[in-house]
């Protein structure tokens, strides 16, 4: 209370008022520490909030009687009247608020619409999620098939469950394939939903039948892109990877599923019956109670409360312990003892600030975001507040004539309140419409490789406006409320004495102090820029072994699509020899993978009886997999036709996996033992002895080198299929080329990846990408408002400074001290900015170095110099436009005026 009292000299009120609050929060501080007891002292200093609460009361009434809001129109029109005598500040000021709040709420909505129920869901309030555990990952939180049905049968708390669980799908009709996420889901999932179908109807529970005739329900893009948007597309067919299912529904354009809270874009959605019939990964753990995969959603009663579904769920999971252990014998011990136990929890939809398992990674990133756009609006706000400091000091002598003349400071300060209102409001709304425009844009599915695409689905909702109006309230508040009492706490009766009020040099402290913030912003921002960027530049320049910049790939699943081995072999043979005869084309492999970028699930080798080994990534190719990933053949020999089946086992070591087993000795024609391991839901393959018949040059990912072991595919044969490409020219075209050979060699093959070397890379690396633009936006459009607020402000500085640098001329001062002064003034906040501003920077740079360290160092001298020096030529740049007016300055002139 005692800090509030050298507060009041900011107040707009009367030297009467200011002195009766004074006394008032003097004596009751006073008397509060004389009294002794608490219940004393609370007495004393409700006895003061009271008082003060009166004269604030008769401070008001005072000034609404003196001031109705009638006035308020004379004030509008004057503030109108001087925004119009100034329209370059009027524009400038308008541009800039509407880039500031436009960029703050745009990027708001994106991290709300992260953070919110995927669209189209109207049930959230009653939905409640069943959890086998609190926390971690999603299998984590998902209840396996027969737990699940035994929850749905034996609950009373929900008028309807539902599960579901995401998968890959390859799917196809009319000649075209494709292949993206699904969804498996139960009956009731687009009704606990409250989600509704564009056309046909939703899955039912009779659906979901073991039995059950296969259906499906499509998605609105699906719908598009093989159907063509056909308004007879319900009893259609559509092969779901190699199984005819019947179209019974399109879901609505603006459902994109629940997979990532939406994010991901579901293509189709399939009932659980058809598991097991659909060949993925997860076909045959329906029947294993260990096995979680449902995800549990229920619509709560309306006599039922989520304290009840929690006792209920809990009830259920303790009998079901009972009834069907999940522990076995021979489990690892350090399992943790939620694995075995169905202590299951609840939580609520509309309670999820952020979708199941993504809190951890998404949680940072959307508070780092929106702290840098705030961080920008403040840029923008300080900005605006250094000039609206500049044009009041204009008006200073104004001011003191109608102050002397009756007016209050009180209308003054409202005034000028008015006059930014406008501003911000206008700023406001073009902001808003600026968002706008950008929601359109950042709505648009975004392909990231491999069959996925990303939706976001920014809406112009009450939050978002809500935001907005925030973000205007906080500009009126920097950039116009307290400059403007800031205008007023002034002495205005030294003005009076003097004809223009240029006599004096002008105190521009608290101005050298918001630019000061502003350039540090600015290069935190730049820096956190430069790190990205330099983390992408190292990571597509990292020499990975491979000769990505002629590769053009495309990924098929054979064994999602229920291609039989004999079958896939004599497609993927047919692939190949076609590929193989196109003339821009100078080798074609396929393989289970690459050793970097496309994964192959791995294992170890190992010297025969030993433990001397590693770990190290598998790669199954055709003989010509080193001439289409272009790696050297150091020793030995290539894979050729005799390396069949039936034939002795031979593999292909890279140069560091060779150094790992055998040191320095020949490694050609030792044998090693290979464990390889395989994809989940496909059985472990047995280790087998295996001759070294060739050393191939090193590879390397992202986190360094990498141990390597090439097997030939007639040894090995895969249903995952990488087709690589050499071409002996531009590989993206050959994309068109890949597509059309595939479908002509079998028209309902769906193609999960089709893209090239260096994007491939660039995939790698999309996350630091972005993160690097929406930085370096951000830094460079605050570092130009910083710069042009140091211009204006040093123009206003000089100009008020006209006759101090007149008298200097005349006293000998040449153009040049006259240009190192005005340039030295105008450098000295932008220093201080910059040294704080690399101390945080620095800081966060180290704190982020386990993100990024790998590639970038967390202490860059590149940036620690290049950055730093940018701006100081920049800020000189800024200052010489005014040091070189003031130096032109006639003495005389100056003198005179």
């Amino acid at each position: 209370m005692r800090r509030l009292i050298p507060l009041m000299r900011w107040l707009p009120i009367g030297e009467t008022t200011r002195r009766a609050l004074d006394e008032s929060l003097s004596d009751g501080w006073h008397e509060a520490h004389a009294v002794s007891g608490f219940a004393a002292k609370s007495m004393r200093w409700l006895q003061t909030c009271a008082a003060v609460a009166r004269i604030v009361a008769s401070a008001v009434s005072i000034l609404d009687q003196e001031h109705p809001m009638s006035q308020f129109a004379n004030d509008l029109r004057y503030a109108l009247r001087r925004l119009r005598r100034a329209p370059t500040f009027a524009i400038f000021s308008i541009l800039t608020l509407g880039l500031g709040i436009g960029a703050t709420t745009a990027i708001y909505s994106v991290i709300h619409a992260a953070q919110s129920p995927p669209p189209a869901v109207t049930n959230v309030e009653r939905i409640v999620n069943v959890y086998h555990s609190r926390g971690g990952s999603l299998p984590m939180l998902s209840l396996s098939w027969q737990d699940f049905t035994d929850f749905r049968a034996r609950q009373t708390v929900f008028a309807k469950v539902m599960g579901w669980h995401h998968e890959r799908f390859a799917f196809a009709a009319a000649g075209r394939a494709e292949s993206g996420f699904g969804e498996f889901v139960t009956g009731d999932y687009f009704d606990v939903l409250g989600v509704p179908v564009a056309l046909g109807r939703t899955i039912q529970p009779a659906d979901d039948q073991r039995n059950a005739p296969a259906v499906v329900v499509i998605s609105h893009r699906v719908w598009q892109r093989l159907f063509d948007e056909a308004p007879d597309v319900i009893g259609r067919t559509l092969r779901l990877n190699g199984v005819p299912a019947q179209i019974v529904g399109v879901a609505p354009q603006e459902f994109s599923g629940l997979f990532n809270g939406g994010i991901v874009s579901s293509a189709v959605w399939v009932p659980f019956s058809n598991l097991p019939r659909l060949g993925t990964a997860r076909a045959g753990q329906m029947d294993d109670r260990r096995a979680r995969i449902v995800l549990v959603k229920g619509l709560l009663r309306s006599d039922r409360t989520v304290e009840q579904v929690s006792v209920e769920a809990e009830l259920i999971g303790r009998q079901l312990d009972l009834e069907s252990p999940l522990a076995r014998p021979g489990d690892d011990p350090r399992l943790s003892s939620s694995y075995f136990t169905r202590r299951w929890h609840v939580r609520r939809a509309a309670d999820i600030v952020i979708n199941e398992g993504m809190e951890r990674i998404v949680r940072p990133l959307t508070a780092t975001l929106l702290l840098a756009v705030s961080l920008v609006l403040m840029v923008v706000c300080t900005n605006l507040a250094n000039m609206t400091l500049a044009r009041a000091t204009d008006r200073t002598h104004e001011l003191a004539i109608r102050l002397a003349l009756g007016a209050s400071r009180w209308r003054l300060v409202r005034e000028q309140i008015v006059e930014s209102a406008v501003v911000v409001l206008a700023g406001a709304t073009a902001g808003v419409a600026l968002a706008r425009v950008a929601m359109v844009i950042l709505s648009r599915e975004l392909a990231v490789g491999n069959g996925v695409t990303i939706r976001m689905v920014p809406r112009l909702d009450v939050a978002v406006l809500i935001a907005a109006s925030i973000a205007a309230g906080l500009a009126l508040v920097v950039a116009g409320i307290i400059p403007a009492l800031q205008s007023v706490r002034a002495d205005l009766r030294s003005p009076m004495s003097s004809s223009g009020g240029t006599s004096g040099v002008p105190r521009w402290r608290w101005r050298r102090l918001l630019i000061a913030s502003q350039v540090t912003v600015s290069l935190v921002l730049v820096t956190l820029a430069a790190l990205c960027i330099s983390h992408v530049r190292e990571g597509l320049g990292q020499d990975r072994g491979l000769d990505l910049a002629a590769i053009a790939v495309a990924e098929v699943d054979f064994g999602t699509q229920q291609y039989d081995p004999e079958r896939t072999r004599s497609i993927a043979n047919a692939i190949v020899s076609r590929l193989s005869q196109q003339p821009d084309v100078d080798a074609v492999a396929m393989s289970s993978g690459w050793p970097v970028l496309i994964s192959d699930p791995g294992g170890t080798v190992l010297q025969p009886g030993t433990r001397t080994g590693a770990s190290a990534a598998f790669v199954a190719g055709s003989p010509t997999i080193l001439d289409a990933l272009g790696l050297p053949l150091i020793v030995g020999r290539k894979f050729d036709a005799r390396d069949t089946v039936g034939a002795p086992r031979v593999v292909i070591l890279s140069q560091r996996t060779a150094q790992v087993l055998f040191d320095d000795a020949p490694a050609i024609g030792r044998e090693v033992e290979v464990k390889r391991r395989q994809w989940v839901g496909e059985p472990e393959p047995r280790p087998f002895l295996a001759t070294v018949v060739g050393i191939a040059g090193d590879v390397a990912d992202a986190g360094g080198p990498e141990n390597a072991v090439y097997l030939p595919i007639d040894q090995h044969p895969e249903r995952r299929l990488t087709f690589t490409v050499r071409a002996n020219g531009d590989p993206s075209r050959m994309l068109t080329t890949i597509r059309q050979t595939i479908a002509g060699v079998d028209p309902a093959l769906a193609i999960g990846q089709l893209t090239t070397g260096p994007s491939l890379v660039g995939t790698e690396f999309l996350f630091f990408r972005v993160m690097g633009a929406i930085a370096a936006i951000l830094g460079l459009f605050a570092l130009i408002l910083a710069l042009a607020g140091l211009y204006g402000v040093l123009s206003h500085v000089i100009g008020r400074r006209t006759r101090e640098i007149g008298i200097r001329i005349a006293l000998g001062a040449d153009t040049a001290r006259i240009l190192r002064m005005v340039i030295r003034d105008g450098l000295e906040p932008v220093i201080s900015g910059l040294v704080l501003g690399l101390a945080i920077g620095g800081i966060a740079r180290m704190s982020l170095g386990p993100m990024f360290t790998r590639l970038a160092p967390a202490i860059d001298p590149v940036v620690l110099t290049s950055v730093p020096l940018a701006m100081i030529a920049a800020a000189v740049v800024a200052a010489y436009v005014p040091a070189r007016r003031a130096a032109k300055i006639d003495p005389n002139v100056a003198l005179r005026d």
